[in-house]
């Protein structure tokens, strides 16, 4: 824990001689705790504190998670791989989601911060315009995607089988394979969403 805080640039400090600082620093913004009990030392305090995932968690999300879901004696979060692709693996954990919410807030709250100072830039009363050209080529690009969703679904498959039909034998079975890899693929996420399903209508029962 103390050398992935070091890394992270955290000051960190410990009970023991040869600690930087002790339990009272009001600097201390986290106590770090594995027992489910805290010392009454530690209440009370202006400090969040949490168990040893939350710092690793942390790490792998690129920010702060919240320090409520990690306090002493909870049920912990699933630890999530930083080496699963979860686009490539078709689903997404619950807790993937929520922290992909957590950092698009964050980066919301940082861009309407330029965004304020980029408009005390603009004089009261002048509106930015864009170019003629850019707004016309945006319509033609809406236009353009608009034609593309129209197409029907049957038309794309149509195309499937005929680039199928011209396959060699060879190309044929290893497309036949790559599909039933795909296919395995999805099943198993359709099992995990089901199962999340599960999960999810237990707890709202």
């Amino acid at each position: 824990v103390i050398p992935a805080s070091v890394a992270l640039g955290a000051e960190v400090g410990f009970d023991g001689p040869g600690s930087k600082f002790d339990a009272t620093d009001a600097g201390i913004t986290h106590f770090v705790v594995d027992r489910p009990t805290v010392d009454s030392a530690y209440s009370g305090r202006n400090a969040d504190l949490v168990q040893p995932q939350w710092i690793f968690d942390s790490c792998n999300a690129g920010v702060l998670l919240p320090a409520s879901k990690y306090a002493p004696g909870a049920a912990l979060p699933p630890h999530l791989s930083p080496f699963v692709d979860d686009e490539k693996e078709g689903y997404t954990p619950a807790y993937a989601e929520e922290i992909q919410r957590i950092k698009s807030r964050k980066a919301a709250g940082a861009t309407a911060g330029d965004a304020d100072a980029d408009a005390e830039d603009v004089p009261a009363g002048v509106e930015e315009d864009k170019p003629k050209g850019e707004v016309e080529e945006e319509d033609a690009d809406d236009d353009e995607e608009e034609g593309s969703k129209g197409k029907p679904q049957t038309e794309e498959e149509e195309q499937h089988e005929l680039a199928k039909s011209m396959m060699g034998k060879k190309a044929k079975r290893l497309y036949e394979r790559m599909q039933h890899g795909n296919q395995r693929r999805q099943d198993k996420v359709d099992r995990l969403r089901e199962k999340r399903r599960k999960i999810e209508a237990a707890g709202r029962a």
